[in-house]
C-alpha cells in the first residue's frame, strides 16, 4: 500500500483526504439515512474522480518528462515505460476502491431510507 501511494505522487494525498471524507459521510448516510446527506456525498464523488484525474494525469506527464530526458535503447526504455504506466494507475486504484465502498454504503442507507418510507 504504501508502494502504491509513493507512487502516485503528491496527488495521491487529495485523493485520500477526498476519499476518506466521502466515505466517512456515506457511512453515517448508511447507519443515519437523510435525503441532506445525498447531495454533499455526490459533490465529493466528483472531487474524489476529479483527483483521480488529476492524479493520473500527473503521473502520465512525470513518466513522458522521464523517458524524454533519458536517453536509453529500446529496450531499456521498454521496460521503464511499461513499469511507469504501471505506476500511472495507482492514483486510480486507490480512488476507484474508496469510490466504490462509498457507492456501496450509499446502496446500503438508500434501502433503509426507502425502506422506512414505504
Amino acid at each position: 500500500m504504501l508502494t502504491m501511494f509513493r507512487n502516485g505522487g503528491f496527488p495521491m494525498w487529495f485523493i485520500l483526504v477526498f476519499g476518506l471524507l466521502t466515505l466517512g459521510t456515506s457511512f453515517v448516510y448508511a447507519l443515519r439515512p437523510a435525503r441532506e446527506r445525498e447531495g454533499f456525498v455526490k459533490w465529493m464523488c466528483i472531487a474524489t474522480v476529479a483527483s483521480v484525474g488529476s492524479g493520473t494525469a500527473a503521473d502520465f506527464a512525470a513518466v513522458a518528462r522521464y523517458v524524454a530526458s533519458h536517453p536509453m535503447d529500446g529496450n531499456r526504455l521498454a521496460v521503464i515505460v511499461v513499469e511507469g504506466l504501471g505506476e500511472c494507475t495507482s492514483p486510480a486504484i486507490l480512488g476507484f476502491s474508496l469510490l466504490s465502498l462509498t457507492a456501496l454504503m450509499m446502496a446500503v442507507g438508500r434501502r433503509r431510507l426507502d425502506a422506512r418510507a414505504a
